[in-house]
Formats: structure tokens, sequence, C-alpha cells
């Protein structure tokens, strides 16, 4: 893991987790949604692959990955801020395959 990406992770753990904990003042270890995606993009060639929203629709998940494997997990709150969650490499995507059951 890079440099750069690991101080990405350690700020988005610190954002992420301790966003409650934290002063109002020290709330700035996230970057906005667009510094976030613009980063993985050129840095890594990650690209936005899936998305959720939260049942409350104040948080939403976001998955990027790249055709080399790498992976990252964003996590975007309603106030904008958006933190890493996590990183990683080897990312296989799996296609849902539907068992064939009996005929009804």
């Amino acid at each position: 893991m890079t440099m750069f990406r690991r101080a990405l992770l350690i700020t988005g753990l610190i954002g992420g987790i301790g966003m409650a904990t934290l002063p109002a003042h020290a709330q700035n270890a996230c970057f906005t949604r667009d510094q976030a995606i613009e980063n993985l993009k050129e840095k890594y060639g990650e690209e936005v692959t899936a998305r959720g929203l939260s049942n409350d629709g104040k948080v939403m998940i976001e998955l990027l990955t790249s055709t080399t494997g790498s992976w990252t997990l964003l996590m975007t709150h309603a106030d904008g801020k958006t933190c890493m969650v996590s990183t990683g490499e080897s990312w296989t995507a799996i296609t849902a395959v539907k068992a064939a059951g009996p005929a009804v």
C-alpha cells in the first residue's frame, strides 16, 4: 500500500469513526466527495462501481474499484463530508447466479 493511500485510510478512519468524539475544529479529517473521487481515479484508476444509502438517508456508502484489483470504500455524510472507510487489493466482482428451483 502506498504512503498516500495509507494516509488517506488513516485520515478516513479518524474522520469516519471518530467524528462523534472529535471537537468541531478537528472534524476536517475528511474530504469533499469530489476531491476523494477525483484523487482515487487519478492515482489508482478507481471508479464508483456500487453505492447504497443508509435507511435513515443520512449516509451513502460507495465502492470504488479498478481494473487492477484495487478498491476503496467511502462513506459520505449528509453534510457532504466523505471519509475513507477501508481500502484493499485483489477485488473480484462476483455475478450472482440465480439457483434453479422447482417449477411452481
